[in-house]
């Protein structure tokens, strides 16, 4: 029985870890093939013609939380049932956003206002009951989740970090620039270096979104 049992649960914890790579792969395969991430994850193997990028990245993630955790199930289950949590929040909130901005989609399923809210407030329970029982979780889902921003943000800023990156290398070309044609000509014409300034500094390239 109790090799039944054994096999069984390896068999069900199998099957939960695959479709979780199997869902994974599909999201953030379409993640960034919208942009929202870098286009390398889309990346095939070309033997086994799978997205060998994401699901290395989604192991290392896991281990990674797994390993902060230190092995604690419950921490784990309650990032899990946070995580679920959001997601079904923020179908409710997409609803509300719809009702306002398109109310006039055509719609197979439609629901009215209380049911948005009232899904809305028992799935808002549901997450300040899971960090009341076990705080700590709060906070490894927060600094994953943070990360996962960062990642988005920099990937839609990457045209303004490389503006940037390429005004401070001018700068300092600059600079090194004038050095050198002082030391040449340091016993005949005097030459004048500009200093290194942030004034010409474009803050426009943070101020607005093209």
């Amino acid at each position: 029985m109790r090799t039944l049992l054994s096999i069984d649960a390896v068999v069900v914890l199998s099957g939960g870890v695959l479709t979780a790579f199997v869902g994974v792969t599909g999201l953030i395969k379409q993640l960034a093939a919208d942009r929202c991430l870098p286009s390398v994850l889309l990346q095939r193997n070309h033997t086994f013609d799978t997205h060998h990028w994401i699901i290395f990245s989604f192991f290392l993630l896991t281990v990674s939380l797994y390993l902060m955790s230190n092995g604690d199930v419950l921490v784990l289950s309650g990032v899990f049932a946070i995580a679920f949590l959001m997601v079904l929040i923020m179908f409710a909130l997409a609803n509300m956003r719809l009702k306002f901005s398109r109310p006039r989609l055509p719609r197979a399923v439609s629901i009215g206002w209380t049911g948005a809210l009232f899904g809305y407030g028992v799935m808002l329970l549901g997450v300040l009951g899971n960090i009341i029982a076990d705080p700590s979780t709060i906070y490894y889902f927060g600094l994953y989740l943070l990360f996962f921003f960062s990642v988005i943000y920099l990937n839609f800023s990457r045209l303004r970090i490389l503006k940037v990156m390429a005004f401070f290398v001018r700068q300092v070309m600059r600079v090194e620039g004038c050095r050198r044609n002082v030391g040449m000509y340091r016993n005949s014409t005097p030459h004048v270096c500009a200093p290194f300034s942030f004034r010409a500094f474009p803050l426009r390239w943070f101020m607005c979104s093209t």
